[in-house]
């Protein structure tokens, strides 16, 4: 199974997104291969009150889809080069990333053993290799914790 939640809501209210793998026929006309595979940075370029600080994020990243622009009401709060649109705020309460803060390096790595041929190796190993930086799951489930006790 999939995770679409980011791009749902992406998709959502005049947002647009590239999708790549096997999803519906309704987004067939935006295949593209993009997305991202180890331990990816994104910059928080729109601190909330609910974080602990604007300092980078570093998280497990896996997948081939990305939103390619904000739906309506939507604001940027984090990018990186590779994905412009990495984590958005809907209204007061809701946000996404498009990184795994559920995933640890050992899960991220396990996947990645298992899509070589999607990836190619050299890119998987490559990717593999950047999981042996810290991973900041534990600042995030703060960020979530903290966002859910505010309302």
């Amino acid at each position: 199974m999939k995770r679409i939640g980011l791009l749902l809501v992406g998709h959502i209210d005049a947002g647009s997104l590239h999708v790549g793998g096997d999803y519906p026929e309704l987004y067939a006309e935006l295949l593209q291969p993009l997305g991202g595979i180890g331990a990816k940075s994104f910059e928080v370029i729109e601190q909330q009150p609910w974080m602990d600080s604007s300092e980078d994020i570093v998280l497990a990243a896996s997948h081939q889809d990305q939103v390619m622009s904000l739906p309506n009401g939507a604001r940027l709060f984090a990018r990186s080069d590779y994905c412009p649109i990495g984590g958005m705020l809907i209204g007061e309460r809701a946000w996404t990333l498009q990184v795994h803060p559920e995933f640890s390096s050992a899960l991220a790595d396990s996947l990645l053993a298992t899509r070589l041929a999607l990836f190619g190796e050299e890119k998987a190993e490559s990717a593999r290799a950047t999981l042996q930086q810290p991973l900041q799951q534990q600042r995030i489930s703060g960020w979530i914790s903290r966002f859910f006790h505010q309302f």
